[in-house]
């Protein structure tokens, strides 16, 4: 019995998606008459150094095959941080609405996909992780 691990390229791809949050622009806007892109580095250092440890965990997450149970949870830290990320990147945004006339970059839209690429990696591993316990049953 082989078991696929279409985990690993749910987490790859969620990191990607992760990074290109961080380095696409995520607010453009406008102060007196000139547009201005801004990336998360250019915005908020913090918060981009943080979204890039949220994309060396789930890194990291991916390499963590052996042990599944460890690899579950480090995936839920990673999906909690991320909602984090995205309730942030939503109050950045309608702060500087405030304050300037500012629309969403193309990076934001890499963050909902990312979020929901490790929902369901999370889901695969806890089908494998059933999946084997009923095998451990039947011997």
């Amino acid at each position: 019995m082989v078991i696929n691990r279409w985990q690993s390229v749910l987490l790859l791809l969620s990191a990607i998606c992760m990074a290109l949050f961080c380095f696409l622009p995520f607010l453009s806007y406008e102060f007196e008459s000139e547009i201005a892109v801004k990336n998360l580095l250019s915005l908020n250092p913090v918060f981009f150094i943080a979204n890039l440890v949220i994309v060396a965990l789930l890194v990291i997450d991916i390499f963590l095959f052996k042990n599944l149970k460890q690899q579950i949870n480090v995936a839920l830290i990673c999906l909690i941080l991320q909602i984090v990320s995205l309730v942030l990147s939503i109050a950045i945004f309608f702060i500087t609405k405030g304050e300037i006339e500012s629309t969403w970059g193309c990076g934001f839209a890499f963050l909902l996909p990312s979020i929901v690429l490790t929902y369901f990696g999370r889901k695969f591993m806890i089908k494998d992780r059933k999946l084997l316990s009923s095998y451990d049953r039947l011997r």
